[in-house]
């Protein structure tokens, strides 16, 4: 006999979990949209769309990836938790800077170096072994 196979369900276990960080992916970067429009309507500035997008981006990619790292999610190993968390502080950093020199024009000499500082410690922290 045959079954109907259900919509987002396939053969795995893994395979419905990816289904749920995507649509969960897209519902979140749906909102962050909204914020970022929301934020650049109400200080009548569209360019802080881009740095808010930047930083909200950059959150959820940091919590997906802590929360690989540490295990929650079984299908993928801690190294693609390592990439996501250093991708998102990435763009944490970008939207911050871009921000911090929007509010404070000038600093750019100080900018850089405060990302060159947390490259440094994002390079350092992120190849640590774990024991």
């Amino acid at each position: 006999m045959i079954r109907p196979v259900p919509l987002f369900h396939l053969n795995e276990m893994n395979d419905r979990a990816s289904v749920t960080l995507t649509s969960l992916t897209v519902s979140y970067l749906i909102m962050a949209t909204a914020a970022a429009i929301m934020i650049a309507w109400i200080t009548e500035e569209w360019t802080l769309f881009i740095p808010s997008m930047l930083l909200l981006g950059g959150v959820f990619a940091t919590f997906v990836g802590f929360r690989q790292r540490t295990g929650a999610f079984d299908r993928r190993r801690s190294n693609d938790g390592n990439f996501l968390m250093f991708w998102g502080t990435l763009l944490m950093a970008f939207g911050i800077i871009w921000a911090i020199n929007y509010a404070y024009p000038g600093n750019v000499f100080f900018l850089v170096i405060g990302f060159l500082v947390w490259l440094g410690l994002a390079v350092l922290l992120f190849t640590l072994k774990k024991k």
